[in-house]
């Protein structure tokens, strides 16, 4: 793998220094030079791309769970398992496979960016602290010509943590093309990823109780409850769509780079993936007292779990480009999407195949109004009647400075599969669940005139599926409501800025599907130019803080998520960051959880994982256009 890993870096370095074929004559090479678009972009008849960050706000929280500044819970290292602090059900029905702690750290066909670039495009991103924490970042993209583009990205994250056995060792590796043809009628995409992620398993601290009475101790020489076990995952997935459109076809130019439109009103597309995931859960001994059974060998434990997906998807679109005054129907998507699973665990073979009929829709209701709406059902396979439908009244005032958005959707989803079957060594069922309902209805309002945005929801699950403390699956009788108001509000004066996040989350059943009250994430820092400007200074503090609820634990043996029994919380965090930008240079200084100079350790956010305590970063991210 080393070896590759260098040919691919080496091929690389060879072609950035080569001749490169520009999109046009530009002199000139920067971020407006470079663009990209997503899977999620590929749907639209007009290719709008994506300019690269040169602000880089938020670039303090290089975490991968915290992209979004949305509150996630964490073991206390980089690398390790994660979930949302706030529930919100998933849009997806059918297989799912339910192993999610680690997706934050997986590349996926979802993250890819196709690039289009006027020039060979290299980014170095790389962070490092003295306790053998770094995660460095390579990103590389070329346009061939005009119409062809490729792109490799390569991640590497190793943390060995504060506390014995927490070592994290994660390996990513992906590559794209994208190609257009003459007439830009005929488009392509591929990629091809590789995951190998790598996690010690310590299973939390053996007792809690020495934060109170000693407050002054090496965490590294605190007792951890599992002594020899690690977490694997392995995941390769491929990707290919390729689509055809009819009709006129021509180019927009924006900043240099051309912006694809097609005036068709049909296009066919189909798209292939391919996944192939293995999890591994091992320990060479069995520590007593932590596992209630031992159902294969009571010695070790060697849990083999594989998952092979195939899916394809088969679309017509139609887009109405003429843009009528009146009402009418702007664009009509129908798919036909097929998908087999090959599912693994230990002993248990299984296979599984799903077939969908989706169809998503726009239309013009006013000149500021549109409405969209979307819907998946499953009409034969072993998830049969499965559905989702979701629709969104877009409304759009003063100018698109205020923009409303009503939503409402409703799903009946297949429990995670990992609740139906599990063949564990220390874990075995076979459950017989019903599907969950679900009905979610919000009202959106964002402000752009005055930088905030609000959120109102509310959602209602029934037959609702967890694990208990003892980690075994249930399924709840009766129902579960939530209500969520989420707010965010920019405050700039002057050089002085605040960046304010709320949460609020009410459950109706703390006991099953407990949350925190409120979260709140603000940003205060001062951004000033220095030395006329070529030197841009940013510096300031994040403060987190959430309500005190009854917290998850952690199952190591099935790398997931389930009620615990303290209540955790009610303690803020606070980093203290500087960040300079000096041309295509970014520099980070950070002390992470700097208010642990005033409390002793033992925050934790789930049960018996402390979070680290305070530490010193180092971060470098570097632009090369040219």
């Amino acid at each position: 793998m080393t070896k590759k890993i260098y040919s691919i870096l080496l091929f690389i370095l060879i072609s950035k220094w080569g001749v490169a074929v520009g999109i046009d004559s530009v002199n000139k090479y920067g971020p407006n030079t470079v663009r990209f678009i997503t899977l999620s972009a590929q749907t639209a008849d007009t290719l709008f791309f994506e300019s690269i960050d040169t602000n880089y706000i938020g670039f303090q929280n290089f975490h991968p769970a915290s992209t979004q500044n949305i509150p996630f819970l964490n073991l206390g290292n980089l690398g390790t398992a994660t979930q949302p602090l706030f529930f919100e059900n998933t849009d997806l029905i059918g297989f799912q496979e339910g192993w999610s702690a680690f997706n934050h750290y997986l590349t996926s066909a979802e993250k890819i960016k196709y690039y289009r670039t006027a020039s060979p495009y290299t980014q170095l991103k790389y962070f490092w602290n003295r306790k053998q924490e770094q995660l460095f970042a390579f990103t590389f993209a070329q346009n061939i010509s005009p119409r062809l583009n490729y792109a490799v990205n390569y991640t590497r994250l190793v943390s060995v943590g504060d506390y014995q056995l927490q070592k994290t060792d994660h390996l990513n590796l992906d590559a794209s093309i994208w190609y257009t043809s003459k007439n830009n009628r005929y488009k392509f995409w591929f990629a091809a990823m590789s995951n190998n992620l790598t996690a010690k398993e310590n299973g939390g601290v053996k007792s809690d109780s020495v934060f109170n009475s000693n407050p002054i101790y090496d965490p590294l020489f605190e007792p951890v409850k599992l002594s020899a076990a690690s977490n694997q995952l392995r995941q390769t997935e491929i990707y290919f769509k390729q689509s055809y459109a009819f009709g006129k076809t021509y180019k927009l130019s924006l900043d240099s780079i051309s912006i694809d439109k097609v005036e068709n009103k049909y296009r066919f597309s189909h798209a292939f993936n391919y996944l192939n995931k293995v999890i591994n859960f091992n320990e060479s001994k069995i520590d007593s007292g932590y596992y209630a059974n031992a159902y294969i060998d009571t010695t070790r434990t060697a849990d083999y779990t594989q998952l092979k997906k195939f899916s394809s998807l088969l679309s017509y679109e139609y887009y109405n480009q003429e843009h009528l005054a009146k009402s009418q129907l702007k664009s009509f998507t129908i798919s036909l999407k097929n998908q087999l699973v090959l599912f693994q665990n230990n002993n248990f073979d299984t296979t599984l195949s799903e077939h969908h009929l989706i169809a998503t829709s726009e239309f013009q209701l006013a000149p500021k109004i549109t409405y969209t709406a979307s819907a998946d059902y499953i009409f034969a396979g072993i998830f049969k009647s499965n559905y989702f439908f979701h629709s969104v009244l877009t409304y759009n005032l003063f100018q698109s400075k205020l923009i409303a958005k009503l939503g409402f959707s409703t799903s009946s989803q297949s429990p995670v599969f990992n609740a139906l079957q599990a063949h564990n060594n220390h874990y075995q069922w076979a459950n017989q669940f019903v599907s969950v309902q679900n009905q979610k209805a919000y009202l959106q309002l964002d402000i752009k005139s005055i930088a905030a945005s609000i959120k109102f929801m509310h959602q209602q699950i029934s037959n609702y599926v967890y694990f208990d403390t003892q980690f075994a699956p249930q399924q709840l009788s009766s129902n579960i409501s939530l209500n969520t108001i989420c707010f965010s509000k920019q405050i700039t004066w002057r050089a002085l800025h605040f960046d304010n996040y709320i949460y609020l989350q009410q459950s109706s059943n703390q006991q099953i599907l407990p949350q925190p009250s409120f979260h709140i994430y603000n940003s205060t820092y001062v951004q000033l130019p220095i030395f006329k400007a070529a030197l841009k200074l940013r510096a300031g503090l994040d403060t987190r803080y959430y309500s005190a609820y009854q917290a998850y634990a952690y199952s190591p043996a099935n790398m997931m998520f389930h009620l615990g029994t303290k209540n955790l919380g009610g303690f803020p965090i606070v980093d203290v960051f500087v960040t300079a930008k000096l041309k295509r240079a970014v520099l980070l200084f950070k002390l992470e959880h700097a208010n642990n100079l005033l409390n002793s350790y033992g925050e934790m956010m789930v049960s018996n994982y402390p979070i680290a305590p305070r530490t010193f970063k180092l971060g470098l991210l570097w632009n090369f256009y040219d």
